[in-house]
């Protein structure tokens, strides 16, 4: 497989193609990635080959614990939606925990580099937290750099001064890394100074569910059951009651691959994340992909559509 321009992959992104996926997740922390892993089983844009597991911060509790709830929260979707879709566990600790820059070897990674190895076509690394597992993957095999593209939720949008973003920071070296690398990367940002931009508006109240239709085990789950697990949860701003309002800021991943079309994008040389969490512009550099706008109404209706056909 020849290596791919950010013009030809962008293209490729607009295609009809089938694309062939890795979903790497943080699914025990929050409130949003179980929508994005459905999304992803359930849309016909999608071949979902495999779940990574994915670390993040929490006070009660260390990284490897962490990365075990999110295991534990993969298999509860795949037991719930009734498939088989393998799940890997992921690094137990950040690279940013090392003294020197090197891989957190795991299941997860080690599925990257297989997968990226055996295709004989681009496979699509669609990361929801921290970047941990992929980063690791590419410092192990630098040959996959060439054959995946990573579609990545995190950072600020750059009309904010700071980058000090939750999925970054839980591994702001692996971040580091796969932005210097030169892997083919979509970056999808979150808060901007303006909420019609980034995927901080993606915001639902409880009624939103409701437009889920199926009866199915999945149906039920993502329409009744999980919203009302979050009914005392401080996550994405506000607190249970008639208030009840989440970010389901992971969509806008999967939503890139089944509806090009509700997004804009721009083709950019990578930024600079300085040490002292700043960006930083070098325009020398690599070129991504950077997620300019989305339709967040759009982006909804596609994952609920998806969750019928389960």
């Amino acid at each position: 497989m020849a290596k791919m321009t950010m013009e030809q992959i962008l293209a490729d992104i607009r295609s009809d193609r089938v694309k062939k996926v890795i979903l790497d997740n943080d699914a025990g922390c929050e409130f949003d990635d179980q929508y994005a892993i459905v999304h992803a089983m359930g849309s016909p844009k999608i071949e979902l080959l495999s779940l990574n597991a994915a670390l993040y911060a929490c006070d009660d509790y260390p990284f490897d614990v962490s990365q075990e709830h999110s295991y534990d929260a993969n298999m509860r979707i795949v037991n719930i939606t009734h498939t088989d879709y393998p799940v890997y566990r992921g690094a137990s600790n950040p690279i940013s925990s090392l003294p020197e820059i090197g891989p957190m070897d795991s299941p997860a990674a080690q599925n990257i580099i297989k997968t990226a190895m055996e295709a004989d076509e681009l496979i699509y690394v669609l990361v929801t937290g921290a970047i941990t597992n992929v980063a690791s993957a590419i410092l192990m095999e630098p040959a996959i750099k060439d054959k995946i593209c990573v579609i990545w939720i995190a950072a600020n949008c750059f009309d904010l001064p700071n980058n000090d973003e939750y999925n970054l920071m839980n591994d702001y070296r692996a971040g580091q890394i796969v932005l210097n690398c030169g892997v083919p990367l979509v970056l999808v940002p979150t808060f901007s100074g303006d909420p019609k931009l980034g995927t901080a508006s993606l915001v639902s109240t409880k009624e939103t569910f409701q437009a889920i239709k199926s009866n199915s085990d999945a149906g039920v789950f993502f329409r009744e059951t999980w919203p009302a697990e979050f009914d005392d949860s401080p996550y994405s701003y506000t607190h249970g009651g008639s208030d009840w309002r989440r970010i389901v800021w992971d969509i806008a991943v999967t939503g890139i691959l089944t509806i090009p079309d509700s997004y804009t994008f721009s083709i950019i040389p990578a930024p600079v994340f300085t040490d002292d969490v700043q960006v930083a512009y070098d325009s020398t550099r690599h070129k991504i992909i950077y997620m300019d706008t989305m339709d967040p109404k759009a982006v909804f209706a596609d994952v609920f559509a998806a969750i019928d056909r389960i």
